[in-house]
C-alpha cells in the first residue's frame, strides 16, 4: 500500500542527512518547492517518474523510498536464484515461487 505520510518521512530524513534545502531537490528534479514540501508532509502523491528521480538523487532504492527497507538481495543472488528455477520442472517452479512470495511478505 502507498503510504505518502511515511514515504515523505524518509525523504525529509534524507534531505536532512545530506543538508538540501527543499528548494535544492525540487530544482534538480523539476518541481517547486511547495510541490516537494507537500510530498515530504504526505499530503499529496506522487508519479512513478518523480519517485524514480527522488530514490537517484538520494542514492537509494525505490524499496527503501516505498517500504522503508532495501532490498535483502543482492544482483548475484538473484542471478543464482534464477539460473536454479530455471533447471526446475514446471511444478516444483511454481512451488518455489510461491515460497518466495510468503518470504517476501515477512
Amino acid at each position: 500500500m502507498y503510504q505518502a505520510k511515511q514515504i515523505g518521512d524518509r525523504l525529509r530524513a534524507l534531505r536532512c542527512a545530506g543538508r538540501y534545502s527543499r528548494k535544492d531537490i525540487a530544482a534538480r528534479i523539476g518541481l517547486t518547492a511547495k510541490y516537494y514540501a507537500d510530498i515530504e508532509r504526505g499530503t499529496c502523491g506522487m508519479s512513478v517518474d518523480t519517485l524514480l528521480a527522488l530514490a537517484n538523487v538520494y542514492g537509494v532504492s525505490l524499496d527503501y523510498l516505498v517500504r522503508g527497507k532495501e532490498n535483502a538481495l543482492s544482483d548475484e543472488q538473484v542471478e543464482w536464484a534464477v539460473h536454479c528455477l530455471c533447471g526446475l520442472g514446471e511444478e516444483r517452479r511454481e512451488i518455489a515461487y510461491d515460497m518466495l512470495k510468503v518470504l517476501e511478505k515477512r
